[in-house]
């Protein structure tokens, strides 16, 4: 199955994009997320590459005047906890293990609803 399939099955698009141009994008003013906390998910990360303190580090040098926080474990995760976020940036790393992940956790439910809801998803 190819990727682009794989989310196609998610039932909604998904803007994916690299941090450089994300930030590109915020510095131009094409996309704005002044004010608001944007949450970032660096599963897809190999930790043998990268720890997520590491991956934490890196995101708060490319967005340095957004308030980030960062989820490690989507489990637990309900839609409601993803309500006080104005935006969410998936990491980069291995997709075929991300979007496992997603679905293993169900918490490609709880994208859903968020985006259903007006939230924004963006991934490196």
């Amino acid at each position: 199955m190819k990727f682009s399939d794989s989310v196609q099955r998610l039932g909604y698009p998904i803007l994916l994009v690299t941090g450089v141009t994300l930030a590109f994008w915020l510095l131009r003013g094409t996309l704005t997320l002044a004010n608001i906390t944007m949450l970032y998910i660096p599963v897809a990360m190999p930790q043998k590459v990268f720890t997520f303190g590491q991956c934490y580090d890196w995101i708060k040098v490319v967005f340095p005047k957004l308030q980030i926080d960062m989820w490690t474990d989507l489990s637990s995760r309900k839609a409601e906890h993803l309500l006080p976020y104005g935006a969410i940036y998936f990491g980069g790393g291995n997709t075929y293990y991300l979007l496992n992940h997603i679905r293993k956790t169900r918490f490609d439910k709880q994208l859903k609803k968020y985006f259903r809801s007006g939230g924004k998803i963006y991934g490196g």
